[in-house]
């Protein structure tokens, strides 16, 4: 059950510093080279670059010019 995952995982957090519980899939540490993450749903495990093509779209976009004329 997801709610139980993250209570277990949130709970040796606050309490070690460290979210990893014995039997239950690692939560990795985050890296900004391949950016891991932990995803919770129906199952619970570790992938890569969560949306990346969608982000680099993002990063290569011009952000607007605010040029302080109200426009």
């Amino acid at each position: 059950e997801i709610a139980t995952a993250m209570i277990r995982y949130w709970t040796q957090f606050a309490t070690g510093g460290d979210p990893n519980v014995e039997g239950m899939v690692s939560w990795p540490k985050f890296h900004l080279g391949d950016e891991t993450y932990l995803e919770i749903g129906d199952t619970i495990e570790t992938g890569t670059q969560l949306r990346a093509r969608q982000l680099d779209v993002l990063d290569q976009a011009e952000a607007p010019v605010f040029t302080g004329s109200g426009q």
